[in-house]
């Protein structure tokens, strides 16, 4: 009955068990030996280079990652092509928020300004179905149904 409890000291099962050896993080397709600790970092199985100014190489990445940011307002980039980080924020997107605006007040500014947006499209529609109907008619009657609509 000793033996099945695990109190015998004659059990054949030793009970230590050697921890495996620690692994060496490796990144896949690195070649370490090229890569200079300071220069290279990773972020996930991601490498990236350090931002040097004055090399050619990031210039032109640099360069091509603004096109491609103007041109999509950065919704669109290909991060494979880069070798480095770019910050991908505009800060002419960044509106200040005063802090002494409670959350009732900022989302009434938020419907209003949802509202405002949605009226002018509409005016736009308005008038362009007022025209569709008044196009051609020179009826009294079509003039005075196509006025009193409402929207």
């Amino acid at each position: 009955m000793d033996a099945i409890d695990g109190g015998s000291s004659e059990s054949p099962v030793s009970t230590m068990v050697d921890p495996p050896p620690p692994k060496i993080a490796t990144h896949a397709g690195s070649d370490c030996a090229s890569d200079k600790e300071s220069d290279i970092f990773y972020i996930g199985e991601r490498r990236f280079r350090k931002a040097n100014v004055k090399d050619k190489e990031f210039q032109r990445q640099s360069l091509l990652f603004e096109d491609q940011f103007v041109r999509s307002e950065g919704f669109e980039i290909t991060w494979d092509k880069f070798d480095y980080m770019f910050d991908s924020f505009d800060l002419a997107w960044w509106t200040p928020l005063e802090s002494d605006k409670t959350n009732e007040q900022l989302v009434r500014i938020m419907i209003n300004d949802a509202i405002d947006k949605h009226n002018e499209e509409n005016v736009e529609a308005r008038a362009c179905f007022l025209c569709s109907l008044l196009e051609g008619s020179s009826r009294r009657e079509d003039l005075v149904r196509a006025s009193s609509i409402q929207f």
